[in-house]
């Protein structure tokens, strides 16, 4: 997460999900369970029918392709990041999409590495 990220655009995957985890409990736990107990108000028996599966269950469908959309899209986030941090010679440029190879200092010479070993022993 950069610092100028706003609440918003960090915590809203987690609070989408947290939401639809919410009203899936309603709808097939909650719900029924509060509908039973006033099943004694109720004239005949009529049986609970989940909110969100009414029209087809497109609320699902929905609910299912945003998370697994943006699920996949974070993941790949991560994975650019942790690239980024692997390949410290390549400076990627977020605006443009464009990437620049960090020149890296020079190798030591050969010969100075051998006289080095020859001394520390």
């Amino acid at each position: 997460m950069t610092t100028n990220e706003s609440w918003f655009n960090n915590k809203w995957r987690p609070a989408m999900a947290w939401s639809y985890l919410v009203i899936c409990l309603f709808d097939f736990i909650g719900g029924p369970m509060m509908y039973a107990a006033l099943y004694e108000t109720f004239d005949k028996f009529v049986q609970w029918q989940p909110l969100t599966l009414r029209g087809g269950g497109i609320y699902h469908a929905a609910m299912l392709a945003i998370l697994g959309v943006t699920a996949w899209g974070r993941t790949q986030e991560k994975l650019k990041m942790k690239m980024d941090e692997i390949s410290g010679d390549i400076e990627v440029h977020r605006e443009t999409n464009t990437f620049e190879t960090i020149p890296q200092p020079p190798l030591e010479n050969n010969n100075q590495t051998k006289t080095r070993r020859k001394n520390t022993r």
